[in-house]
């Protein structure tokens, strides 16, 4: 249909194509998603945080192959990034003009390109710290845990800049919308937009181009899910070391089977020496048992370890060697309800592997963390 508007005729075409405008939408979707289990979840959130940003990457791989293969205005060439139109838009912006740009304008050119290198750089911190502090993740091998605190402040401050752009954004997207009357969410929604007559036809999006944007995004997306290769500097299985099978008959019979590097040898030493009066109870074991469980905690403890566990539980100590009572266990528990560790399945606060899946490994990724219920249902005490 053709419309006039002064001395120009206009019609209306589709601009945005139906991949982008899901891409947009999705994104929309995904980071607000990210920003609220990232800013205000708890630690046992982890798991669909992660799957969220693996969203994220999927997004960002199909919206980069398709800025190649899509129509005109989805192309990475169509933007608008010339710095003398990002000037005249800012000395002209108020002056309630039409909005005369096709696809993006320069402003919205920058924007875009803003927000890829933020959320590029959020998914890189993401996975270094999914490599330091959990010991997962494709870049597991070239992190240490020593980083985790440099990387996650990183990543706060990255988050930090996507709220403020998301802000800038939106305040945007309402002086065009409703200042300016340039009706840029219809157009994002219906894809239409109303363009001269004699605007030649617009290039559309190369054959196969969706099939090809899916496999290279699916493709490198698993890559980066599926790629964990274990780093044996940093952690290792200790059921294949000698003396295991010993510790774990002589240990096991009684409570859960701690991982050696939850103590230091010094720790261990300690514990060994005071068998007869084990907390309260007598766990007295043979001479041989003794000495090889001895040699196994010498060879296997937290120095050998650089995991969050180890540094942060094992190489540390409390009043009564107490893991539990040591300052990072009671720091990372503080906001969990007395109930939960007074109650079935847990019944005490020594019982890892009540919510700690993977607590048998020594890993304790937060990913692995499954609160069991419990019949008040009052696990958690905000702050």
């Amino acid at each position: 249909m053709n419309h006039q508007q002064g001395e120009l005729r206009y019609k209306q075409v589709s601009v945005w194509d139906v991949p982008l405008r899901i891409f947009h939408i999705g994104l929309i979707l995904c980071v607000l998603s990210l920003l609220v289990t990232g800013f205000l979840s708890p630690e046992w959130w982890l798991s669909i945080h992660l799957q969220l940003g693996y969203l994220l990457v999927f997004l960002m791989l199909f919206r980069l192959v398709w800025g190649y293969f899509g129509s005109e205005y989805s192309r990475v060439g169509s933007l608008n990034l010339r710095l003398s139109d990002l000037k005249r838009w800012i000395t002209t912006v108020f002056r309630a003009d039409p909005d005369t740009s096709i696809g993006h304008n320069a402003p919205g050119s920058w924007m875009i390109i803003t927000f890829f290198i933020l959320l590029t750089l959020m998914i890189l911190t993401g996975i270094l710290i999914q490599g330091s502090e959990n010991l997962a993740g494709p870049l597991a091998t070239v992190t240490h845990y020593s980083q985790s605190e440099f990387l996650i402040n990183l990543h706060k401050i990255l988050a930090w800049s996507v709220l403020t752009t998301i802000v800038i954004h939106v305040l945007a997207v309402v002086l065009h919308d409703i200042v300016l009357k340039h009706r840029l969410i219809e157009s994002m929604i219906t894809g239409q937009k109303k363009v001269p007559v004699d605007l030649p036809n617009l290039i559309p999006a190369k054959s196969y181009g969706l099939y090809w944007a899916l496999a290279v995004s699916v493709s490198i997306t698993s890559a980066i899910v599926f790629i964990n290769p274990e780093d044996n500097s940093r952690w290792y299985d200790v059921q294949k070391t000698s003396n295991y099978d010993r510790y774990a008959n002589e240990c096991s019979d009684c409570h859960f089977l701690y991982h050696p590097s939850l103590n230091s040898e010094t720790n261990w030493t300690a514990l060994m020496a005071s068998l007869d009066d084990h907390y309260g109870e007598d766990a007295s074991i043979s001479s041989t048992s003794f000495d090889l469980i001895k040699q196994f905690f010498n060879e296997n403890n937290a120095v050998f370890f650089d995991t969050q566990a180890a540094v942060e539980i094992g190489l540390t100590a409390s009043d009564n060697d107490r893991m539990t009572n040591r300052p990072f266990w009671k720091d990372v528990h503080a906001n969990l309800n007395d109930n939960l560790f007074n109650s079935a399945p847990v019944y005490s606060s020594a019982n890892c592997d009540a919510c700690h899946l993977d607590a048998d490994t020594g890993l304790f990724q937060d990913q692995n963390i499954q609160l069991p219920k419990i019949e008040e249902n009052s696990l958690s005490k905000r702050k």
